[in-house]
């Protein structure tokens, strides 16, 4: 299994794979310039190749993220904090660190999907609660 990545944005396609298995490829393309108010006429040709530049340098600056241990964990407790409006207000940041509060407990694959009550159950038995009528975690 070769893996491939597909963004799709109205009409505008972001492909990345692997070509012949010897290189990573990026394809952007842009089929209806509309899409960003931008024009037809070939005058405004540069700003769509612009915004097609941007979005592949997006795309390497997060994949780049991803790999970067350090970079990382400096995002992840940058989306984790509190944050503090101009009012003073706080709001608490995502508490991904705690079992309770979110709901990412398995990656499996699902040839045939999962249901709401799956998950459900998964999280129970995360969270240590009893369910009378759920099935068993395999």
């Amino acid at each position: 299994m070769t893996p491939s990545l597909h963004v799709d944005y109205k009409h505008t396609r972001i492909k990345r794979y692997h070509k012949e298995g010897r290189a990573l490829r990026t394809e952007t393309t842009i089929n209806d310039t509309r899409d960003f108010s931008i024009g037809k006429r070939l005058t405004n040709l540069p700003a769509p190749r612009e915004i097609g530049f941007t979005t592949n340098r997006r795309l390497l600056r997060l994949q780049s993220l991803s790999h970067d241990p350090i970079t990382g964990a400096d995002a992840l407790h940058a989306l984790t904090a509190p944050v503090i409006t101009a009012t003073g207000t706080r709001i608490p940041g995502l508490r991904l660190g705690e079992q309770h509060s979110h709901a990412l407990p398995l990656f499996r694959l699902q040839p045939n999907g999962f249901a709401n009550k799956d998950i459900r159950a998964v999280i129970a038995d995360l969270r240590g609660i009893r369910r009378t009528n759920s099935p068993p975690v395999r």
